[in-house]
């Protein structure tokens, strides 16, 4: 019967003392298999698409409200010379001056957004190893059902965090089992 218990280990650390722990249980080196990851290999990054959509959206409002505020001011002060608006002040001033600051703002906006939506960048983003690649596989080849046993439990004590059986069944081939393990 092959069978091969298999487990994460967190931590370089974690690895060397649960390969310590299995060779004083009696594995040897050959039983034993590990899949690192590389400390030295080259680092990850990603390429993020994006667009300037926020930034436009934001550089519209804020130049649609000075814009706004600057054409309230004037048609307040009767400098436009168009009876129709000035009324329009004269009668409510604050009603209008907030309606033509909501009125710029939203038509800025509304540019700012589809200017900065056809704006795209790229954005380089640069991923932590530890994050990508945090743990490590480990798997311990038994020849028999009391084996399987002490490899689980030394592996359990040294904090492996998933435990799993790969073996061969009569019945079917390779066959996976996977237990969280207690800590």
């Amino acid at each position: 019967m092959q069978n091969a218990v298999i487990a994460t280990l967190s931590s370089a650390e974690q690895c060397q003392r649960a390969c310590d722990a299995l060779k004083r249980a009696g594995f040897t080196s050959d039983d034993i298999s590990l899949l690192m990851p590389d400390e030295y290999g080259a680092s990850e990054l990603g390429f993020l698409k994006r667009t300037k959509l926020l930034q436009g959206v934001a550089i519209g409002l804020t130049l649609g409200l000075i814009v706004g505020l600057a054409f309230s001011y004037v048609a307040a002060s009767r400098y436009i010379g168009v009876p129709e608006i000035e009324n329009i002040f004269t009668n409510s001033p604050a009603f209008a001056a907030l309606a033509t600051v909501a009125l710029c703002a939203g038509i800025a906006g509304l540019i700012g957004m589809l200017v900065g939506a056809s704006m795209i960048e790229y954005v380089v983003k640069k991923y932590e190893r530890r994050a990508v690649m945090a743990s490590t596989l480990m798997s311990v080849h038994v020849d028999n059902m009391t084996e399987l046993r002490v490899a689980e439990k030394v592996l359990k004590g040294e904090g492996a965090s998933e435990l799993g059986i790969i073996g061969e069944d009569h019945r079917r081939k390779n066959k996976v089992r996977f237990a969280p393990a207690a800590g």
